[in-house]
Formats: structure tokens, sequence, C-alpha cells
């Protein structure tokens, strides 16, 4: 999943850019908030890749079981 279509996460990526923007920032045109912001995407991309193996794992389990086909 696209962990840009939370809006949340857009709302702290624009604060970043504006950030960076010295004559607009009060952290001194340093990103403050790009280290909370990058750690919260790869936890949830980290949160979404092991859902996703879980997935993969029982489509796996479930395509390999054996079935009994109707022949008319």
């Amino acid at each position: 999943m696209n962990q840009f279509s939370k809006m949340a996460n857009v709302y702290f990526l624009c604060i970043t850019f504006m950030q960076c923007i010295k004559s607009i920032s009060i952290s001194d045109g340093k990103p403050a908030m790009a280290v909370p912001l990058t750690v919260i995407v790869l936890v949830s991309m980290m949160k979404d890749a092991y859902e996703d193996w879980k997935r993969h794992i029982a489509d796996n389990s479930e395509n390999l079981k054996t079935c009994t086909v109707y022949d008319a």
C-alpha cells in the first residue's frame, strides 16, 4: 500500500518540505520532521510486508490442497 495515500503522512511530508525553506522555518532550515516521518513510514512498510507475506503463505497452502472435480 502506498504510504502517502494516508493524509497524515502527506501532511507531515509537506511540513518537512516547508521546514527546508529557511525564511519560513522555525528549525533554521533543517527538516526536523524528516526522521520521525521516515520512522513511521518504514514501520508501516514493514507491517504491510509482513501482512503480505502471511497472505502469500495462506494462499499457497490453500492452492496446494487437493480437491475433487465433478465431471459430468
